[in-house]
């Protein structure tokens, strides 16, 4: 199996992304959105556990390999680097999946394109764009350490998302997503999805599966791998 690279350009700004490029086109390709402060590279097992599937993950602007430009941090310039991603990988049918604030990038781009889903994965997210408050970027850019990985956002994209951010909930907009949705979430104190929340999606999303980890918090992956990746090969082998 051969992992490439490539780069789609989002009005300028080129947006790195990996890509498994299977040759098997009866299962449904995944297109990952990662954290905050993730890139591309975060998921290179779990593409590489998937196979042949193919998996599609980008780093969004200012992470990893993307280019980080001066101003351009929005939600729509999130979303902007998906649908950039998904035209140049040829991408037409195909489950996405989000993780953290990568949920709420997801859902924009799914809300804009239902067409073009098969099915979605919430990972431990509400329905909603948060906007960061003032001050969060100083605090991120002067934090050290291995939870708070400051070394994989360039600063212009921490100022950015700071000064860029707004407020925005989804809710009343879900019922546009109308495919197959799988929602996972820690059951511990440090999980960002609180069980109110969850309630709040299975009202639009009638069909929706939850899946629960206990005792984890909000990172999931780390802490149950295995079952993280079963949940989800068993959701995807469902949508083909």
């Amino acid at each position: 199996m051969a992992i490439r690279e490539s780069f789609a350009d989002n009005n300028g700004v080129k947006i790195h992304y990996i890509d498994s490029e299977s040759n098997d086109t009866f299962l449904t390709p995944l297109v990952i959105c990662p954290g905050l402060s993730e890139c591309a590279e975060d998921y290179l097992n779990l593409a590489l556990s998937l196979y042949p599937r193919r998996v599609v993950v980008l780093s969004f602007r200012g992470r990893g390999k993307s280019e980080s430009p001066k101003k351009g941090f929005s939600l729509e310039h999130h979303i902007g680097d998906i649908k950039a991603v998904v035209k140049m990988a040829g991408l037409q049918r195909f489950c996405l999946m989000g993780y953290s604030r990568g949920v709420s990038y997801a859902l924009g781009f799914g809300l804009e394109n239902p067409d073009l889903l098969k099915g979605m994965i919430v990972e431990d997210y509400p329905a909603e764009h948060k906007q960061m408050p003032k001050g969060w970027a100083d605090e991120y850019l002067s934090f050290s350490g291995s939870t708070y990985p400051a070394n994989k956002m360039n600063p212009n994209a921490v100022l950015g998302i700071e000064e860029e951010s707004n407020q925005l909930y989804y809710w009343n907009q879900l019922y546009k997503i109308n495919c197959s949705v799988l929602i996972m979430h820690g059951s511990g104190s440090e999980s960002l999805l609180t069980s109110e929340q969850v309630d709040m999606y299975l009202t639009h999303w009638k069909n929706a599966k939850v899946e629960v980890f206990k005792d984890a918090g909000h990172d999931i992956q780390t802490e149950n791998y295995d079952r993280f990746v079963e949940v989800i090969k068993n959701f995807l082998e469902v949508l083909d």
